[in-house]
């Protein structure tokens, strides 16, 4: 069954400006010319969880057939996690009245690399 990449790229748009209030710090870090976020599903990509910063694409366990032909299409370099302290099992947060709500798995937002800013622009 072959999954599409737009529902998962629509999803970061949405969360976008979440993202980046949430941690302003770690986007003036980054280098927005040659990178861009993405939320990739579980079973598609791993990355080892030791691997805290940009790694070359090659570290990661892409699973997807879809998926690496994609990254590989889109000519990106490297991949890190975008939040590398967000924690697996911290998707439940419990609002003020007490009800229980889920929260987007952050910890699959990743960040995609490329070499220079005009393989970014091709997307």
């Amino acid at each position: 069954m072959k999954r599409s990449l737009y529902p998962q790229m629509a999803v970061i748009w949405i969360l976008l400006p979440l993202l980046i209030s949430m941690n302003t710090s770690h986007a003036q870090q980054r280098n927005i010319r040659t990178e861009i976020l993405v939320y990739i599903l579980p079973d598609s990509l791993e990355l080892p969880r030791q691997i805290k910063n940009m790694t070359p694409l090659q570290n990661a366990l892409v699973r997807s057939s879809s998926l690496g032909r994609t990254l590989r299409e889109i000519k990106a370099t490297g991949i890190g996690r975008a939040f590398p302290n967000w924690p697996q099992n911290d998707t439940t947060m419990i609002r003020e009245d007490g009800v229980p709500v889920k929260m987007p798995s952050f910890h699959r937002i990743f960040t995609l690399s490329f070499s220079d800013e005009k393989e970014r622009k091709l997307l």
